[in-house]
């Protein structure tokens, strides 16, 4: 089981349930106060004043770009949530690293073959294509396979440490204009 370590900061941040209700709501979208007041039946000052408790212990931060602030979990607040999640991400980039590692083994190893080195040396300029062609198009397609898949791996981690925006409907974007002097 991965350890949490919290400061005081951040236990009082978790003394709330409020406070966790928010948390788990960051959990799979970054979202506006707005959007959270509604998803949590708050009001929007008071979910303004536990969003600044939690940024304040580190568990959430703000992101101020186009045009709207949107609230996501920082790697401390996912580790509270969701603490098994870290041991899903370093499964999945393992194994990804490993089938690399895999593919392009047995693709160089195929390569340096004795038979296979015979048969590319042998080679002439003619156009038919023999199989030692064949065997690198094969070793060729098992490393870019690899490599999609190392990159896949990646592109989801990337999507859970840092969410998508929960869509902005045009309600949720009046009141974001509202609150835009959110009481501090």
């Amino acid at each position: 089981m991965p350890h949490v370590v919290l400061e005081q900061k951040a236990l009082e941040a978790l003394a709330s349930e409020p406070r966790i209700a928010l948390l788990k709501a960051l959990l799979d979208r970054q979202q506006t106060v707005t959007q959270l007041a509604r998803v949590t039946a708050t009001d929007k000052a008071g979910v303004f004043r536990h969003l600044q408790k939690l940024a304040d212990g580190g568990l959430v931060e703000k992101d101020d770009d186009h045009g709207f602030s949107y609230y996501r979990l920082t790697l401390k607040g996912r580790n509270v949530v969701s603490p098994q999640e870290n041991v899903r991400i370093s499964l999945l980039l393992g194994t990804s690293v490993t089938a690399v590692g895999i593919m392009a083994y047995a693709s160089l190893g195929l390569a340096s073959r004795p038979e296979v080195r015979q048969a590319v040396s042998s080679l002439d300029a003619a156009p038919a294509f023999g199989a030692p062609v064949g065997i690198g198009i094969a070793a060729l397609t098992a490393i870019a396979c690899g490599l999609v898949v190392l990159m896949t791996s990646g592109y989801l981690v990337l999507r859970r440490l840092r969410p998508r925006r929960a869509a902005l409907t045009a309600e949720d974007a009046r009141g974001e204009r509202a609150g835009a002097g959110a009481p501090s």
